[in-house]
């Protein structure tokens, strides 16, 4: 993905999910696949997922949070990165709260 090959790992994520279809993390990887591609409805499906799997993970909401914000709808946005703020471990997830805070940043007035 760092190379903007977003088909090829949406193809990827995609095998991964059929032989480990509760794997949280691949939704995740696939999200960030789709939001790099920008097809925000299949990104946010995913995160969803992600979230519903594994509720504790940070970097979905840092996510699923871009997806709101590109889809203008700030609030939202901004609720998951609070939600970052609050649940993430900063020994563990230090650059999720950091990114988090970055775009809390970005969104205000």
């Amino acid at each position: 993905m760092e190379v903007q090959e977003f088909d090829r790992a949406i193809a990827q994520f995609d095998l991964v999910l059929r032989k480990l279809p509760d794997f949280a993390r691949a939704f995740y990887g696939r999200g960030k696949a789709f939001l790099g591609d920008e097809r925000y409805d299949l990104a946010l499906e995913d995160f969803d997922k992600a979230i519903e799997l594994e509720p504790d993970f940070p970097g979905t909401y840092v996510e699923r949070g871009k997806v709101y914000k590109e889809r203008g709808n700030l609030e939202a946005a901004a609720a998951d990165w609070e939600t970052v703020i609050e649940l993430a471990d900063p020994a563990r997830h230090l650059e999720e709260i950091f990114e988090a805070v970055e775009l809390m940043e970005s969104i205000k007035p």
